[in-house]
């Protein structure tokens, strides 16, 4: 029988504020009177402790030196007032403070004069953390930084202490709290001796240890050695999740078998002690698996899992294996039988006895996350893990719109499936970043709140609130808030640290964005798009062209399929010295069906024009049926229809009866999309040329400083030059060299801008060619 702890009927958790004057014992009787009524003063004024007394949730003790204050709010509470009272005695120099916050029980005691007092183990920590610091220190204990971790606003402003030695001996481990404004961001004096008396006595303690070490390290080493070959275990604790096989005599049950192997795979992924691969880096091994060994080798781990699915009715029997990938012994292997409502139980088993199979440390935090049950219904389960394994597999917005409407089924057959409503938000924002239309963000806002309202630390939820704030609020730094919460639940998601490594080149800091991507990578090794869209693109906007080669060549071994990288490696030599032969080369042997999103159809299209004929260009779009054909250098939301391309060549042409019937085709259905999201920039740098084309100049001018201001490059590093670019066109299409010339200018030297020989080559610039200044900027560097 497990002992349970029962707290009495006046027992509380609080959390309590410590407060104490340093050097009051060295003042005069009369001083010290009179600077505690200031101190009182001082802390009765501020908004954090009038809050809570007229909520009537605050208590207050003396302490001879100072206070304590017992607040029956929450974690912030103490916290946010320790703030305003630092602040406030800033404004003077005679009353020097420490404070200490901590969160336990108290309980409610009458003293031995009947009179109300509170004791508790909450009251004593809170002291011994104060103790533990100097004049200015607010210090914490684990927990309240646990529980202010949570919230972005703090994480900046928790710096960790380590351990302090307390009263009897014991320990409590430290969190400082400081902004640049406000708190000591010194080691207290007492942190440091702490520190230096470990030290020395570690010191000695080797010293001690020294011969008796050298005579068993021998021992030791041999016994390690024979254990881990008998027993296939190994120290690195890097692992892959191969597919599951499905042994199931109905094989539409494929499904569950992928559904069970992402929901394991995701359950080790939140152990921040394992490197966990992503499922897209594993799937290739589904119908072509080589020997375990070439599998850890290429995925860069050392413990593989296998494992088998049989489901019949409602029975489900699930075989896993963890082996060990350089000698191919088992570590550990187990089988479960579980009625398909009691599934949850075997994936978190298998989690947990992997973990511990590879002497992996599971934080608390993490312990409740495998343990917690995401929905109990059956039914909603079924269908979510249809939408999983779907998911693993998906290329179109199809399969995309299909997982939306199988997640919108789970919550409706179980309204408190947080799980289910955040990655039908992240659906939902994939749709509008694919249609730019309103209904789907408005639809992935509502499923990500109630997501993180069933479930406020949901690492889920907050990932797909991170992509609302990004695409569509271009909130970067919200965005990236959010990315950061999701990371700390899900450590080894390398779709996380890739959000955040397209946060960051947004932003500007393109080595960080590098070095994320690079993380990413190692998760995700077999991703081509870490390596092409990610650190390639990352390389080529930074001019960087034999490190962006790497980069493509890396991602064409990994996915040859993957058309992209072909593509953008044949773009190295036309940014980088005007060469279209290996783009003609590419494209003679692209067969006239593969054509991912038109791309291919843009490439052809692109060479025609670069080379002025005209009418081949025209017989390409005409032949292709796709309304859609996109520019990969184009910024989201710029218009890909094949009626604007049209409108384009035949004004090139020098055709206007037939450039106006396109540009009119093309300016109703754009000008519809701007008016249902008028925030696109270069939305609106699409319809400025649109205007451009059919003369309506003050239109098109209009659009066009629209554009940059919705789509400035101080705002997005990545996709503002795009539509700085788009800008300069509808100048050109305008004659007018003075507005365009200087964006130029500032393109060719601006991180994803433009080079001199794309000047040379497009001849959307043809109208300014005997502009002098124009010709100077041809021979730029």
């Amino acid at each position: 029988m497990t002992a349970e702890v029962e707290f009495g009927p006046d027992v509380e958790i609080a959390h309590v504020l410590c407060i104490d004057i340093v050097g009051y014992s060295k003042l005069a009787t009369n001083e010290q009177s009179t600077l505690l009524r200031q101190l009182n003063e001082i802390v009765r004024n501020t908004p954090s402790f009038c809050r809570a007394e007229v909520a009537g949730k605050l208590l207050r003790l003396p302490t001879g030196d100072g206070m304590v204050l017992v607040f029956f709010t929450n974690p912030q509470a103490p916290v946010q007032c320790a703030l305003d009272i630092s602040q406030a005695l800033q404004k003077r120099n005679d009353i020097a403070v420490r404070m200490g916050v901590h969160s336990g029980p108290v309980d409610r005691v009458s003293d031995i004069d009947e009179r109300f007092n509170l004791a508790g183990a909450g009251i004593n920590i809170a002291q011994r953390v104060m103790d533990c610091g100097d004049a200015g220190h607010i210090l914490l204990s684990k927990r309240v930084a646990e529980d202010l971790g949570q919230y972005t606003q703090w994480q900046p402003h928790l710096h960790g202490l380590g351990e302090c030695e307390v009263k009897h001996g014991a320990k409590v481990e430290l969190y400082n709290l400081y902004t640049s404004a406000i708190g000591n961001a010194k080691v207290p004096e007492k942190v440091r001796r702490d520190q230096r008396r470990r030290i020395q006595a570690a010191r000695q303690r080797r010293k001690l240890a020294f011969i008796a070490l050298l005579a068993v390290a021998l021992i030791a080493l041999t016994g390690v050695w024979l254990w881990q070959h008998a027993t296939g275990s190994t120290v690195e604790r890097s692992i892959a999740v191969l597919p599951f096989e499905n042994l199931s005599a109905e094989k539409e049950n494929g499904y569950f078998a992928g559904g069970i192997q992402d929901e394991i795979l995701t359950n080790l992924a939140k152990i921040g002690d394992l490197k966990v691969i992503s499922r897209s880096s594993v799937m290739i091994y589904a119908t072509n698996r080589p020997n375990i060994r070439d599998i850890a080798k290429a995925l860069g781990v050392a413990a593989v899992v296998e494992g088998s699915v049989q489901r019949v009715a409602n029975r489900v029997r699930i075989n896993v294996q963890l082996v060990n990938a350089a000698n191919d012994q088992h570590i550990w292997a187990e089988h479960y039988e579980k009625d398909v409502s009691d599934i949850f139980a075997a994936q978190r088993d298998v989690a947990f006895e992997i973990a511990s199979s590879l002497h992996a440390q599971l934080s608390p935090a993490e312990k409740t996350r495998l343990e917690r049950r995401p929905t109990s219904n059956g039914a909603a389960y079924l269908i979510y893990l249809q939408a999983q394994d779907l998911y693993a597999r998906a290329q179109s917005l199809a399969e995309i719109e299909k997982m939306a409407q199988l997640y919108q089924k789970a919550v409706e057959l179980d309204p408190a499936f947080a799980l289910a409503f955040a990655q039908l938000a992240y659906m939902e924002a994939l749709i509008y970043f694919n249609r730019g239309t309103s209904l789907p963000l408005e639809r992935a806002q509502m499923a990500a709140n109630e997501a993180l309202r069933l479930q406020p630390d949901l690492p889920e939820g907050h990932f797909a609130l991170g992509y609302i704030y990004f695409w569509g609020n271009h909130d970067y730094e919200r965005a990236l808030a959010q990315f950061y919460i999701a990371k700390r639940g899900l450590p080894n998601n390398a779709d996380i640290v890739a959000a955040i490594a397209t946060i960051q080149r947004r932003q500007g800091k393109w080595d960080e964005s590098i070095k994320s991507y690079e993380k990413a990578a190692i998760l995700n090794p077999k991703d081509a798009t870490i390596w092409s869209m990610g650190l390639a693109a990352n390389y080529l906007a930074l001019r960087e062209y034999p490190s962006a080669a790497k980069m493509l060549d890396r991602a064409i071994a990994t996915d040859s399929s993957f058309f992209y990288s072909h593509i953008w490696k044949a773009w190295i030599d036309i940014d980088s010295n005007g060469d279209t032969r290996a783009m003609e080369e590419l494209l003679a042997r692209t067969p006239e069906n593969v054509d991912p999103d038109g791309v291919v159809t843009f490439a052809r299209y692109e060479l025609k024009m670069f080379q002025r004929r005209y009418d081949e260009a025209l017989a390409l779009l005409e032949k292709n049926t796709a309304e859609c054909i996109e520019n990969l250098r184009a910024a989201p939301g710029a218009d890909c229809s094949k009626s604007l391309l049209q409108a384009v060549t035949y004004w090139l042409k020098n055709d206007p009866a037939k450039a106006d019937l396109y540009f009119e085709q093309t300016r109703a259905p754009l000008e519809r999309k701007i008016t249902d999201n008028p925030t696109l920039g270069a939305a609106h740098a699409s319809l400025g040329q649109v205007y451009a084309g059919l003369r309506r100049r003050d239109d098109a001018l209009r659009e066009a400083k629209r554009a940059l201001e919705l789509g400035p490059e101080s705002h997005d590093a990545l996709h503002g030059p795009h539509v700085t670019l788009a800008a300069a066109q509808i100048y050109a299409m305008l004659s007018d060299p003075y507005s365009a010339m200087p964006l130029l200018e500032h393109l060719l030297s601006a991180p994803n801008g433009i080079t001199p020989w794309l000047l040379k080559l497009d001849p959307i610039w043809d109208a300014l060619r005997s502009d002098p200044r124009f010709q100077q900027l041809l021979t730029a560097k």
